[in-house]
């Protein structure tokens, strides 16, 4: 599996609120095992995807925007597919919780801190939709 976020033309594209752009043609696409076809997808890409997860999270927090947010694009090259991983509002607070859970196993703290703090300012912002 190839990120391909570095070999994206555009000279504008890689920001911190853009997508992942993963190919992930090597990997059997079945529809019926979407959940499991995701986090395989993810699997190679952790760092990577928890950063931009809390990034955009961040961003969307302190902007008070209340949208759901386009995470990766998976690219299928051989059955001519790309999937859009989203991530809804509703979905925020488990992806801090899942966030905050693996910067604590790979014992990143300044992250567990940064992302605590996201939680906290979630709870304040959308108290109703936890």
């Amino acid at each position: 599996m190839e990120e391909l976020n570095l070999q994206f033309d555009e000279s504008n594209y890689g920001g911190p609120l853009d997508p992942l752009i993963l190919d992930v043609s090597d990997l059997d696409l079945d529809y019926g095992e979407m959940d499991h076809f995701i986090q395989e997808a993810f699997s190679d890409f952790k760092s990577e995807v928890y950063a931009k997860m809390v990034a955009m999270i961040e961003d969307y927090l302190n902007n008070n925007m209340v949208e759901d947010i386009l995470l990766a694009i998976l690219i299928h090259q051989e059955s001519d597919e790309d999937l859009d991983v989203w991530i809804e509002l509703s979905e925020w607070p488990t992806c801090l919780r899942e966030s905050l859970e693996y910067y604590e196993d790979v014992e990143n703290y300044e992250e567990c801190i940064r992302v605590k703090a996201l939680q906290d300012l979630y709870n304040t912002k959308h108290p109703n939709l936890d």
